[in-house]
């Protein structure tokens, strides 16, 4: 699987504080955790560009889940997250909205990102 994440758009913090945010993607896949991060981009929240690729190869996709959060890097304070099963997600641009810290969605914040799926062969038995 390839994921770009390209960009965020309105990533305020409810403080109204400084924000240099970045993307965290975890993968949770069966037994295996993987963990990738983006650069943080200073003082930047309303339209920060990332162009973040990340591969990786999913072995257990009916176990798989995806999270991104979006974190603010000055802080360490969580700006937004979302997670879905890999078993709902799409290949194309894909806009994924950011919920708060009590599962509300944060109105017109996103993450921009856009997806590959490629299959590998089965082996044969």
């Amino acid at each position: 699987m390839h994921i770009k994440i390209i960009s965020g758009y309105n990533l305020s913090t409810t403080a109204g504080d400084k924000v240099d945010p970045y993307v965290e993607l975890i993968v949770e896949d069966g037994n295996d955790v993987l963990d990738f991060k983006t650069g943080f981009i200073e003082n930047n929240n309303l339209k920060p560009l990332w162009y973040h690729d990340v591969k990786f190869t999913v072995n257990s996709p009916l176990f798989c889940f995806l999270l991104f959060q979006c974190i603010n890097s000055s802080t360490g304070g969580l700006i937004g997250w979302f997670a879905l099963p890999f078993n709902c997600v799409r290949q194309g641009f894909r806009v994924i909205p950011l919920r708060d810290g009590f599962f509300n969605v944060i109105k017109n914040s996103f993450i921009l990102c856009d997806i590959t799926i490629v299959k590998c062969p089965s082996p044969e038995l």
